[in-house]
């Protein structure tokens, strides 16, 4: 039996509930790789620029000066 062969046999026995759980756990799975590859094209946004860990602590502790 191939995957595909038990993976419909599977998804035959589960109720409603379950397939729509099913369906959307493949379409997060889907939307992952989607975001990993979203995330690596915005990579070169910080090309030269100097951001430090330091400097990043800095910013975000900072004291608001009102």
């Amino acid at each position: 039996m191939s995957e595909e062969e038990a993976l419909l046999e599977q998804w035959r026995e589960l109720t409603p509930e379950k397939k729509q759980k099913v369906l959307e756990f493949v379409e997060n799975l889907k939307s992952e790789s989607d975001n990993e590859k979203d995330f690596f094209a915005l990579a070169g946004l910080w090309e030269n620029r100097n951001i430090t860990t330091e400097s990043l602590r800095q910013e975000a502790w900072r004291e608001n000066i009102q």
